[in-house]
C-alpha cells in the first residue's frame, strides 16, 4: 500500500479534529454570549427595580410652603384635616416644627376613620429626637392599608398657648384635602367638627399635622414592566 492513502487519512482525521474543535469553540462562544446577555438582563432588571424602590419611598401628603400663620387663640384640642386614602399605605404621622430647631412640647397625633374609629396614633417627642423632613417631625406607625373609598382624618393635639401650634401653608399637594377638622378637649379628642367658613368659600385647613405614605401602584407597575422587558429581550435573544 502506498503512502498516499495514509496521508489522505491523516488529512481527513485532522480535518475532523479541526471541525470538532471549531464546533466546541462556537458552542463556547454562544454560551458566553448567552451568559453576557443574561447578565445584561439582570443589570436591566436591577436598574428598574431600583427605580421602583425609589418611587416607593415614603412621600409626604403635602410640602411646606415656607411660611406659617398663628392658630385660634385659647384653643385646646386637636387640629387637622380630612382626606381620601386612595391607593396609599400610610407609614408615618408628623407635626409641624416651624423653625426646624425642635418642638417645645411633645404632641400626640392620630389617624381616624370618619366614624371616629382610631386607626393609629403616635407621640412626636419634644426637641429634635423625631426625624425632621420638610418642616415636619415624624413618628412611625404600623402601615395603614385601606380601600380607595375610605376617608380619613388626621389631627395633632395642642394646648392653650402652645408655641408649636402654628399653621403652615402648603406649596404642593399629593393628596387631595377635603376640609379642616378639629376636636375640643384634653388628650387627643376625635376631630368631629368642621372648621367654620363663609358661604361660597373653602373650609380652612389645619395643617399642623401631616403624614407620609407609600404610593403602592407605581411599584407594581415598574416591576411588571421589568418582567415584560426581560421576557421580550429573552425572546429576541433566543
Amino acid at each position: 500500500m502506498g503512502l498516499s492513502p495514509v496521508i489522505e487519512g491523516l488529512h481527513g482525521g485532522a480535518d475532523k479534529l479541526s471541525l470538532a474543535s471549531t464546533g466546541r469553540n462556537m458552542t463556547k462562544t454562544r454560551d458566553n454570549v448567552r451568559t453576557r446577555g443574561w447578565l445584561g438582563y439582570l443589570v436591566l432588571a436591577y436598574t428598574i427595580f431600583t427605580a421602583a424602590a425609589a418611587s416607593n419611598a415614603d412621600t409626604p401628603a403635602f410640602s411646606w410652603g415656607g411660611s406659617s400663620s398663628p392658630p385660634w387663640t385659647n384653643f385646646t384640642g386637636s387640629h387637622g384635616w380630612r382626606f381620601p386614602l386612595g391607593d396609599r399605605t400610610i407609614t408615618k404621622l408628623g407635626v409641624f416644627d416651624a423653625g426646624g430647631d425642635g418642638l417645645m412640647s411633645s404632641h400626640e397625633i392620630g389617624l381616624w376613620l370618619e366614624d371616629g374609629t382610631l386607626l393609629a396614633s403616635a407621640t412626636v417627642p419634644a426637641g429634635t429626637v423625631a426625624p425632621l423632613f420638610d418642616g415636619f417631625r415624624y413618628a412611625e406607625i404600623p402601615p395603614i392599608i385601606l380601600g380607595q373609598t375610605a376617608n380619613l382624618i388626621i389631627a395633632a393635639q395642642y394646648s392653650v398657648g402652645d408655641p408649636d401650634d402654628l399653621i403652615p401653608n402648603a406649596s404642593s399637594w399629593r393628596v387631595q384635602p377635603y376640609d379642616g377638622r378639629f376636636g375640643l378637649g384634653s388628650g387627643l379628642p376625635f376631630p368631629d367638627q368642621t372648621a367654620p367658613y363663609p358661604e361660597g368659600s373653602k373650609s380652612p385647613l389645619f395643617l399642623e399635622a401631616n403624614f407620609q405614605f407609600v404610593p403602592e401602584p407605581s411599584t407594581w407597575s415598574l416591576l411588571l414592566l421589568a418582567l415584560g422587558l426581560l421576557v421580550l429581550l429573552r425572546r429576541k435573544a433566543f
